[in-house]
């Protein structure tokens, strides 16, 4: 059987209208948002921010801290051991 009608029908462009409308829809719903949410939200974020550097000062002191604790620590065995050999030299001078 022959038939010479065309393999694939143009649908028309709705799909893609839709797609497109969509997505300025979308866009404009989230500026909306933002402006009408952002003025209460600051105080908020500027709290977080606040709390977030003083956690991260915080945590600086404390890593600052531990490895000045671990010099001292390596710098005292280090000199510990230091000691043990001159001590083990001058036991072994005639």
């Amino acid at each position: 059987m022959i038939t010479n009608a065309p393999l694939h029908e143009h649908r028309g462009y709705g799909f893609g209208l839709g797609l497109l409308a969509g997505t300025f829809l979308g866009a404009g719903l989230l500026d909306v948002a933002r402006a009408t949410n952002g003025f209460r939200a600051a105080p908020a974020r500027g709290r977080f921010r606040q709390d977030l550097g003083e956690r991260a000062s915080d945590k600086y002191r404390q890593a600052s801290t531990h490895a000045a604790e671990a010099i001292d620590e390596l710098t005292r065995r280090g000199q510990d051991a230091r000691d043990d050999v001159a001590g083990c030299c001058r036991a072994r001078r005639p």
